[in-house]
């Protein structure tokens, strides 16, 4: 009545439901989130019964909740007829097992399920990875499916009729080639070049402990920048809304244009058909 208009509103809202494993919990009755705690006092406080989140083994069948693992987002893309590829894709076809991993590893969970989280920028607990997106524009179906999995780090592959998947999980490697088993007996190794070799990183994010405002969190090499001054980009994160996933985000492109930064390639024998995507060798 003593306004000249209505003013804005904005609501916090969980959006659709889609299908998560049988035996995952990430939702308290009350619908409190059994994987966010604002400071550490609050996880500390939490019981056992709380932080299960995963419990028992997987017998690979499936519920209706919300969720924003991307992982079980990925899949909700691959089967869904309304706006994914489920006109096109039988749930036969994609690698579930592989996507229950991946998805355990986005909680921070350990092998008995049990949430032991990442920190966030409050000294408290969060996911490893997850998604909060809403998807209202018409968009290629492929290229939200990679975005998607770059949220966990992770590609999407099709191979022997299966959409597999893989992230970037510490794993064993599962082959050596050396001399003897590659074509003559060489391998070529190049660098990136060194302008690609970022100290600053800005990431862009909502911020959901602020109205979900656009916000830039920076990320930098300071004794890097000494020695060679700033060589900074920027990256347009998809789905983020934490100022702590946003942070690790930047960490990691800086590791990886730095310490990841020569790629080699060789010519191998049969043996490489036992290999996908992902594999460490």
């Amino acid at each position: 009545r003593n306004l000249s208009a209505i003013p804005p509103r904005s609501f916090d809202l969980r959006l659709k439901r889609i299908l998560i494993p049988s035996n995952y919990y990430p939702l308290a009755p009350d619908g409190k989130d059994n994987r966010r705690y604002r400071t550490a006092t609050e996880f500390d406080a939490a019981e056992d019964s709380q932080l299960q989140i995963y419990r028992g083994n997987w017998d690979g069948t499936f519920k209706q909740a919300w969720s924003d693992n991307p992982a079980w987002v990925l899949f909700d893309m691959l089967i869904n007829i309304g706006y994914g590829l489920g006109s096109f894709v039988d749930p036969s076809q994609i690698n579930i097992w592989e996507l229950y991993k991946i998805g355990r590893f986005c909680d921070a969970v350990d092998k008995n399920g049990y949430f032991q989280g990442v920190n966030n920028s409050l000294g408290g607990k969060e996911p490893r990875y997850s998604i909060n997106v809403v998807l209202a524009d018409k968009i290629n179906v492929f290229e939200t499916l990679s975005a998607i999995a770059s949220v966990f780090r992770g590609n999407i592959f099709f191979s022997n009729s299966y959409f597999d998947f893989t992230d970037d999980r510490l794993k064993p490697p599962v082959l050596e080639f050396n001399n003897s088993n590659v074509k003559d007996g060489f391998f070529n190794y190049t660098n990136s070049r060194k302008d690609e070799e970022f100290n600053v990183v800005e990431v862009s994010y909502l911020d959901d402990q602020d109205n979900f405002k656009p916000k830039i969190e920076y990320v930098e090499n300071s004794d890097d920048i000494r020695k060679r001054g700033i060589l900074s980009t920027r990256i347009d994160s998809f789905g983020v809304t934490s100022k702590s996933l946003a942070n690790r985000i930047g960490k990691h492109v800086l590791y990886a244009t730095t310490k990841e930064n020569q790629a080699v390639s060789f010519v191998g024998g049969l043996e490489t058909l036992f290999l996908k995507p992902g594999d460490l060798v």
